[in-house]
């Protein structure tokens, strides 16, 4: 356990710490695929006065935070990501969320938005190559969230305000029924027609266009505009690293391991590299991040994970693959981040990294 903590005086309402670490890293920043956020809520508003900070919801990390007292975990993999249709003992994951509902343990995931954020894992993953950095920019774009929440298009449509235009609008509300369209009707004196105004996400717009071709409808006026998001400045998925100055794959690999507090890498040489060969480009990405750097130009590809057949394609690219294991690119990352949650709570939780958290592979 990490003694270097400092001592809560007051706490925090659970709901307070959730919207502190919202802020911190926003959910719309994660993957369309990941399972973020509060994930366990005990059933009254509980004050957080420890808070443990972990890599896996592991059943040694549960059994430290129960006989520690800890009243929040925050996971940084979701320990519910598919969907549970029951809670048995007989699933070790199951039995774990079982044990934080019977002692009222909250549980929060940040997961990929926290890889996502500029200062967040990939950015803590370049600091091993500091001071040697000329550039570090996200090898994916992070968006801000959704204009209008879900809504992806905004249609405006003049209508007659007669019987016919009123047909139209009463199917405008049958295909745009539901909680992702929202229709709005005003008057244009001038004109003597009503504006409709339509917003819709994507597997709405469809139905609306087509009924806009009715046979009676004129396109005039009809305004179809999609709502764009912003790209947010130094967030998204993993970095793409340009060095200052060269450096030999020999010399790198002592660098990484020790940012990583790892002993051992697994190595790919590209089929043009050796240890002595200079490189000046970087693409890192935390866990498994073939998806993310797998097409990358760079000379090194350093992440957790990656299959077999990636690190071939990789290699035959002209790129040479380091991999660490899943959580080691993950695991540090905790400590870094530990004094900024201090922080964010005002200094009135308890946050502590688990000292049970470990990678599940080890080398012999």
């Amino acid at each position: 356990m990490n003694k270097n903590v400092h001592r809560s005086m007051s706490g925090l309402p659970l709901s307070s710490v959730v919207t502190r670490l919202n802020n911190f890293a926003p959910l719309y920043l994660a993957e369309a695929w990941d399972n973020v956020g509060l994930l366990v809520q005990p059933s009254t508003d509980k004050m957080i006065n420890k808070l443990m900070l972990t890599n896996d919801l592991t059943q040694d990390v549960m059994d430290e935070a129960i006989r520690n007292r800890f009243d929040m975990v925050v996971s940084y993999h979701p320990p519910i990501f598919s969907g549970m249709k029951k809670l048995l003992t007989s699933s070790w994951k199951e039995n774990l969320i079982i044990q934080c509902i019977e002692n009222k343990i909250a549980v929060y995931s940040p997961h990929t938005s926290w890889d996502a954020i500029n200062g967040g894992v990939n950015d803590w993953l370049v600091q091993a190559f500091e001071p040697n950095v000329a550039a570090s920019v996200p090898i994916t774009s992070s968006y801000a969230a959704a204009p209008l929440n879900k809504y992806t298009h905004i249609i405006t449509v003049p209508l007659p305000f007669d019987p016919e235009g009123k047909h139209v609008i009463r199917e405008l509300l049958r295909v745009a029924a539901g909680d992702s369209t929202y229709v709005e009707e005003s008057m244009l004196a001038a004109s003597g027609k009503e504006l409709v105004t339509i917003l819709c996400s994507d597997e709405k717009l469809t139905g609306i266009v087509n009924v806009l071709q009715h046979p009676h409808m004129t396109t005039d006026g009809i305004r179809i505009q999609k709502l764009e998001k912003n790209i947010l400045p130094n967030c998204g998925m993993g970095r793409f690293v340009t060095l200052t100055d060269c450096i030999s794959v020999h010399d790198l690999i002592p660098v990484i391991k020790n940012h990583l507090g790892v002993q051992n890498l697994r190595i790919g040489f590209s089929v043009t590299h050796t240890l002595n060969t200079q490189v000046k480009t970087i693409a890192v990405c935390a866990g498994s991040g073939s998806s993310v750097i797998g097409s990358s130009k760079a000379d090194i590809l350093l992440t957790g994970e990656m299959s077999h057949h990636q690190v071939l394609d990789a290699q035959h690219r002209g790129a040479t693959v380091i991999l660490s294991e899943h959580s080691h690119t993950e695991r540090g990352f905790l400590m870094y981040v530990q004094p900024k949650i201090c922080g964010l709570l005002e200094n009135q939780v308890d946050v502590l990294v688990s000292g049970c958290d470990k990678d599940p592979l080890s080398y012999v």
